[in-house]
Parts: C-alpha cells; structure tokens; sequence
C-alpha cells in the first residue's frame, strides 16, 4: 500500500489487468464528471462572483504576460553582450502556428536544422490509433 499526498491508500500490488482496466475507465468517468462541475462552478462565479471554501476561494484571476516588440528586447540583450536567442525558444504551438499560416513543411524545418526530439514523458489518456 502506497499514501497519496492526500493520505488515501493505494493498493499498489500487482493486480489483473481486467480490474486496471475497470480503473481506467472510473478515471475517466470522474474526470468527465470533474470537467462538467468545473465549468457549473465557473458559470455560478462568472455570475454571482467568486466562491469561498475554507482558505481557497475560486474566482477569475487575470493572466499577466509581457507585449512589446521583440527586436528590441532582441537588440538590448545583444548590447549587453548577452546572446537573446539563448531567450527565443521556438516550441511545438510555434511551429504549428508557422505549419499554418506558412507553406513551411517538415522538411523545410530538418533542412535548417530542426529536429523533433522527445520531451518529458506526461501520463495521461489519448485516443487509440486506428490499426
């Protein structure tokens, strides 16, 4: 047996996997459940404001991020002698982005180097591929 960080015990054993299976899918039932209250609770504090238990309140909280252009920022890290594209990433909703809006292929981009590599391995369900 296995504490999880909210002290509930999991059996952790070897079990058959019919009965992971069963698990498999109350997963994904009380996810869909969890989805269907969160957006309930959502539209309740979109409303009538925010919602308050114990020392969590649930409430729309702003998002804050940087605009501005980036060749300068781009130019000022340079006059520092820092390298800016060291600060620059290009990620996967990047290249979809330029996938889309461009006639860039795949190809285009293992041409300049780009190369797929796999990240950091995330466990969750995904939709079984059609043999």
């Amino acid at each position: 047996m296995t504490k999880t960080p909210f002290n509930f015990e999991v059996n952790t054993e070897v079990n058959e996997h019919a009965q992971m299976e069963k698990l498999a899918a109350e997963i994904l039932h009380l996810k869909s459940l969890l989805k269907a209250k969160q957006e309930q609770l959502k539209a309740y504090v979109m409303e009538k404001g925010p919602v308050s238990v114990g020392d969590t309140e649930f409430k729309f909280v702003p998002g804050m991020s940087w605009q501005g252009e980036p060749a300068a920022l781009f130019n000022a890290l340079r006059k520092k002698g820092i390298h800016p594209l060291r600060f620059f990433k290009v990620g996967a909703n990047e290249i979809k982005a330029i996938f889309k809006e461009t006639d860039f292929t795949e190809d285009d981009l293992k041409a300049l180097g780009y190369k797929q590599v796999e990240t950091q391995s995330t466990f969750r369900p995904v939709k079984k591929k059609d043999k």
